[in-house]
C-alpha cells in the first residue's frame, strides 16, 4: 500500500544472451516510463504474467514472444516521448524567435539553417504544435502585430507593413484583408470610430 492507494506491479527479471548483448545499443542505457504512458504495455505485461504461469511447452515460447513485444513497446513509448519533447522544444525555440524578430527578413530557409532542420521537419513540427506551417505562422504573427500598430498609432500603412517585415505594401494590404476581412485602412477607421 502506498499512502491510501493500493497499487500493483509486475517485476520482470531477464537475462540477455551474449549474442544479443552485443547487437543491442540498449545494454547500458536507462529509460523512464511514465504511469499511463502506454496502456498497451500494461496489457502486454498482464498477458505475459498469465502465460508465464501456465504449464506446457508452448507457454515458454509465448512468454518469450510476449516479453520481446513488451520490451519493444516500452522502447517505442520512450522513443515517442523523447521525440515529442524534442519537437516541442524545437517549436518553442523557433516560435519564440519569430515573435522576437518578426520584423526582420525571416524566411523558411533562414529558420531551417539556424535550427539545423530540413523543411519537412520544420513543417511537421509547426503543423503538430501550431496547426499550420511555419510560413503561415510567421505571416499570422506579422498581421497580428500590424493590427496592434494600426490601433495604437497613426503611422502610415506602408510604414507599418515594413515595420512588421513585409516590404511590399500592396502584398501586405492583400494579405491583411484576406486574413482580417477588411483592408488595413478600414480596420484603423473601424477601431478609431469604435475602440471597444
Amino acid at each position: 500500500m502506498l499512502g491510501e492507494i493500493n497499487w500493483e506491479y509486475i517485476l520482470v527479471l531477464y537475462r540477455i544472451s551474449n549474442s544479443e548483448r552485443e547487437d543491442s545499443g540498449f545494454t547500458h542505457q536507462h529509460f523512464e516510463l511514465l504511469t499511463g504512458q502506454s496502456p498497451r504495455l500494461v496489457e502486454l505485461l498482464m498477458r505475459l504474467w498469465d502465460v508465464y504461469n501456465q504449464r506446457g511447452g508452448i507457454s515458454m515460447f509465448q512468454t518469450e514472444m510476449l516479453f520481446r513485444e513488451a520490451l519493444n513497446e516500452a522502447l517505442l513509448s520512450v522513443f515517442n516521448r523523447e521525440s515529442n519533447y524534442e519537437s516541442h522544444t524545437l517549436f518553442e525555440r523557433i516560435s519564440s524567435y519569430v515573435r522576437k524578430y518578426y520584423y526582420k527578413d525571416i524566411t523558411i530557409h533562414t529558420l531551417t539553417e539556424q535550427n539545423n532542420v530540413n523543411r519537412n521537419r520544420l513543417s511537421y513540427v509547426f503543423r503538430k504544435h501550431a496547426g499550420m506551417g511555419a510560413a503561415e505562422y510567421l505571416l499570422n504573427y506579422r498581421i497580428k502585430m500590424a493590427q496592434k500598430m494600426l490601433c495604437t498609432s497613426d503611422v502610415p500603412v506602408q510604414q507599418i507593413a515594413q515595420a512588421v517585415g513585409i516590404a511590399d505594401p500592396f502584398y501586405f494590404s492583400r494579405v491583411f484583408k484576406k486574413r482580417v476581412g477588411i483592408s488595413p485602412t478600414k480596420y484603423r477607421e473601424k477601431f478609431i470610430n469604435n475602440p471597444y
